[in-house]
């Protein structure tokens, strides 16, 4: 498909699955992601959508070439049948996403009724779509802060920083540590794991413990979704590799995590405390270690994604921002969509009314 951007540059775009994307679309898509920093996210990855595709199947990509050279990707995938017959997308991994966009040049300019022309689409419900797509032509009704924690100039003066913002935070997490170490032994952050796949289904099973004691959706019941993780932990694709540590204090277990790097910036995705030590709040400890040993492990930035809560400002440095809507076209098949939407809607808060009573 031929497409005509606003500064009259043409463009040619095909869709194909994520499987048969060439090695030179690959490298194209890779090299976007780890040269310009508003794509430097791991789940805007070529590797990303390719585990995603191994894992449940379904990953779609368009592709836009300029002058025959891969210049843009917008990768996608359907819920079910259903929303494949109404050409209604949604971002690659769904719900276990946390950024999604066009990953293209920085010249490129399309709106979103281009970029669903291109891609044989007529609806894509957005979430965590990246502030900086704005600038490409996308954008989405609401928006959310997301913040990130930046150790560019290294941890001591990371952590200076941090105190002279809040010296309570910064006094009472090192009296943790000390408290902790005290109590168990010397604080050891291993990302060196002699058995990664054990320690991974490790976190699994006491994540989804956590979701069943909160109450919380478990966003790994879906057997898919587990075997992603194992995917994404064998990757070491310099645009999204699994990253696996975990935070002993002597011989006690303190906390697990289990992110997505793509170059320095680690996103910080599915991490687990031990409840034994809850008293000494783990995840801080977790978290100070990550950024102690941030120049070992080749970090410069920790993303914590959307939201914008105290636990994630007490230590961010940074504000990003994303959004969430839902894109379309005219036609049929949008109006189907948004009709039976409504519809589920409406079920939706009747059931919730009901469930009250």
């Amino acid at each position: 498909m031929l497409v005509s951007m606003s500064n009259g540059v043409e463009l040619n775009s095909r869709v194909c699955g994520a499987n048969e994307l060439t090695e030179a679309e690959l490298s194209a898509w890779e090299s976007l992601c780890l040269t310009q920093p508003e794509h430097q996210r791991a789940f805007l990855s070529p590797h990303f959508a390719c585990a995603v595709n191994r894992a449940r199947g379904g990953v779609r990509v368009c592709v836009f070439e300029r002058g025959g050279e891969p210049v843009g990707f917008f990768p996608f995938q359907f819920a079910g049948a259903l929303q494949a017959a109404l050409r209604a997308a949604q971002p690659v991994g769904g719900t276990m996403s946390d950024a999604f966009g066009l990953v293209a040049c920085s010249d490129m300019e399309l709106s979103s009724e281009q970029l669903l022309a291109a891609a044989g689409l007529s609806v894509c419900e957005v979430h965590h779509l990246c502030g900086a797509q704005a600038e490409i032509g996308l954008d989405a009704e609401e928006s959310e802060t997301g913040l990130r924690v930046s150790f560019d100039g290294g941890w001591d003066a990371y952590w200076e920083s941090i105190a002279e913002r809040n010296k309570k935070f910064v006094q009472k997490t090192e009296r943790r540590c000390r408290n902790i170490e005290k109590e168990h032994g010397p604080l050891r952050l291993d990302a060196a794991l002699a058995d990664p796949r054990a320690v991974l289904e490790d976190l699994i099973a006491r994540k989804r413990e956590q979701y069943a004691r909160t109450g919380a959706p478990d966003a790994l019941g879906e057997s898919w979704r587990r075997k992603l993780l194992f995917e994404l932990l064998e990757s070491e694709h310099a645009s999204c590799r699994g990253a696996l540590i975990t935070l002993h204090a002597g011989e006690t277990w303190v906390a697990t995590h289990f992110g997505l790097q793509c170059g320095n910036v680690l996103h910080y995705w599915f991490p687990v405390y031990s409840q034994e030590v809850s008293k000494h709040s783990p995840g801080h400890l977790l978290l100070k270690a990550v950024g102690e040993q941030s120049g070992a492990l080749g970090i410069a930035t920790v993303d914590r994604g959307a939201g914008d809560t105290q636990a994630k400002r007490s230590f961010a440095n940074e504000e990003q921002s994303f959004s969430r809507g839902r894109w379309s076209r005219s036609g049929i098949r949008s109006a189907l969509y948004g009709a039976g939407c409504s519809v589920g809607w409406r079920l939706e808060a009747l059931r919730g009314k009901s469930q009250k009573k």
